[in-house]
């Protein structure tokens, strides 16, 4: 652990840093107009601890109180960031600069990517970093009526089966590295359901649902984060995640 000049300590998180930095990002998705309730380990997010477990996390903190964090995880040649949040009291301080070099591997070898904020400072610190946006991204909320008649469409949604290798070998294909350390953690901490989407018998994609509070949610990407109506759900300990679809919203930022 280091002291900069501005009085900040910053370190390698530890497990007992995690309740403390769920309430750093809930008071970035949710506590904007209310008060934020008492944290404990218990409260932690899965994702959370499966990125704390499974990854890199630093913290910044200041007379033991954490103001900051930041996560990622290398999976083969490739290093996502699945987390940046600091204190809204003291965002735009250069405090998320220096925690986002701290978990971004500098080594030219592996590639460097996240999904974008919403937060047009957050999209201009990972451009400076050397990140340059590949493609748009949408989160998407349907709130309308259930339709409970087919849809006209020859694409069809087939169940696979839990713990298919097939669904991790897609998975590299796509994402250009192997990681089934985290399709476990879908199926077995987040109960998710494995899909195969085809049409007229021919393999097109793959995903994972979950059942979140009596609705469907994407549960196939870490660094999906919720917004709007859906923090009811997180006020719950829950984390919903949304279906994501190549859009105009958003952009996926990657680096090599």
């Amino acid at each position: 652990m280091t002291k900069e000049q501005t009085g900040d300590e910053r370190s390698v998180a530890s497990e007992r840093d995690l309740a403390a930095m769920y309430a750093v990002y809930y008071s970035n998705e949710v506590g904007e107009a209310e008060n934020i309730p008492p944290m404990s380990l218990q409260n932690v997010l899965a994702v959370l601890r499966h990125v704390f477990e499974t990854g890199m996390m630093s913290v910044a903190e200041q007379e033991g109180r954490v103001l900051g964090f930041a996560g990622a995880i290398t999976r083969g040649p490739v290093t996502f960031l699945t987390d940046l949040f600091v204190h809204p009291q003291i965002q735009s301080s250069g405090l998320g600069k220096t925690l986002l070099q701290q978990v971004l591997p500098q080594r030219l070898s592996l590639i460097r990517c996240t999904m974008s904020s919403t937060d047009p400072r957050a999209q201009s610190l990972y451009t400076r970093q050397g990140m340059q946006p590949l493609f748009p991204h949408f989160n998407l909320q349907w709130r309308g009526r259930v339709h409970t008649e087919p849809l006209a469409t020859d694409l069809e949604v087939v169940e696979g089966e839990a713990g298919d290798t097939a669904f991790v070998q897609w998975d590299a294909q796509v994402g250009g590295r192997t990681r089934p350390v985290d399709h476990a953690f879908w199926l077995e901490q987040q109960h998710a359901i494995p899909l195969w989407f085809r049409r007229q018998g021919v393999t097109l994609g793959y995903g994972y649902v979950q059942q979140v509070a009596g609705n469907l949610a994407h549960s196939s990407d870490l660094g999906g984060r919720p917004g709007g109506s859906e923090r009811a759900r997180i006020r719950n300990g829950v984390r919903p995640g949304g279906y994501k679809i190549c859009g105009s919203a958003s952009s996926r930022y990657s680096s090599i």
